[in-house]
């Protein structure tokens, strides 16, 4: 008896039982793994303080499903008791996280339900500041569906929004790494936040969303804002560093190959949509005067060249 007892015990510490999943667990895997059906049985076993209990890691199970574009179970939760707006870790909500993926229907829905179109997504600092992140537009535009941006915007979401450390709108435009398969939706995107008003040449900080762009060292995201926005001051000198769009692009580490290809390129897009190479920064140096590759000194070069064979 005591050897089989001591063998059970030894077993348990070598070979721990797995925790059993709760209710709440077991939703949140069905709605994670598209068992919708499952989902929705489960739906119907759990209280309302569990259908808006945030599992830490993919929110709530309204933010779940509505990540997931699960439109059906979505308004089941909602007719349960979800919360339409409660907010999960990070502060993002579910209208956040299906316009973040660009689900036209799902959004509509959420919207429909009351969902706050201007919600912040927000985060706590070590010494307690609050810092506002991203609102549900401006998850929209990652998502790169030009419908869903013009569902939320007709809802009233405000473009002209300011975030803590992310800018307005226009600048989500260049936030992220952009896909050649999304040109030409991103174009349409930042001609929609025009129309509206917004500012190209918006400056946070030391940047403007060009000059952003251009720091990400992202070739693509400055080809859409460059042919998207017509009023653009690609010359413009912000505050702070001071630096214009192609002085910023010519000072960028371009020691590996791939890297210096992509600036080669952005400084290519510059000049061919006129970015003078002397313009002077806050510094008192122009492009032309900072250190940079010998490929990219030859290319301002011959861009002054032109400008003056064209005067």
């Amino acid at each position: 008896m005591f050897r089989v007892l001591c063998f059970g015990i030894v077993a348990l510490v070598i070979f721990p039982q797995e925790p059993v999943p709760s209710p709440h667990q077991k939703l949140i895997q069905a709605i994670v793994d598209n068992e919708t059906k499952t989902a929705s049985q489960l739906v119907t076993t759990l209280d309302v303080v569990e259908l808006n209990k945030d599992d830490r890691i993919h929110g709530t199970p309204l933010m779940a499903a509505a990540r997931a574009g699960q439109d059906d179970l979505v308004k089941q939760l909602l007719e349960r008791g979800a919360r339409v707006d409660q907010k999960a870790a990070g502060g993002r909500t579910a209208l956040h996280e299906s316009a973040g993926h660009g689900r036209l229907s799902t959004s509509s829905i959420l919207l429909q339900a009351g969902a706050n179109p201007n919600a912040f997504s927000e985060e706590k600092t070590k010494t307690g500041q609050t810092l506002y992140g991203l609102s549900p537009l401006a998850s929209s535009i990652h998502s790169g569906n030009p419908e869903v941006v013009n569902l939320l915007i007709m809802a009233g979401a405000d473009p002209f929004q300011h975030s803590s450390h992310h800018g307005s709108c226009l600048f989500r435009i260049t936030d992220d790494p952009a896909q050649p398969n999304r040109k030409a939706a991103m174009i349409q995107i930042t001609k929609r936040l025009l129309e509206l008003g917004c500012d190209p040449n918006e400056v946070v900080g030391p940047r403007t969303p060009l000059i952003n762009a251009v720091w990400r060292t992202d070739p693509l995201a400055v080809e859409v804002y460059l042919e998207a926005c017509p009023g653009l001051d690609v010359n413009l000198v912000p505050d702070g560093d001071g630096l214009t769009a192609l002085h910023s692009a010519v000072v960028l580490p371009s020691g590996h190959r791939d890297h210096l290809e992509r600036v080669t390129k952005i400084v290519r897009l510059l000049l061919k949509h006129g970015a003078d190479p002397k313009k002077e920064s806050k510094n008192g140096e122009s492009a032309l005067t900072a250190r940079k590759p010998p490929e990219i000194q030859q290319m301002l070069q011959e861009a002054i060249r032109e400008q003056r064979v064209t005067k």
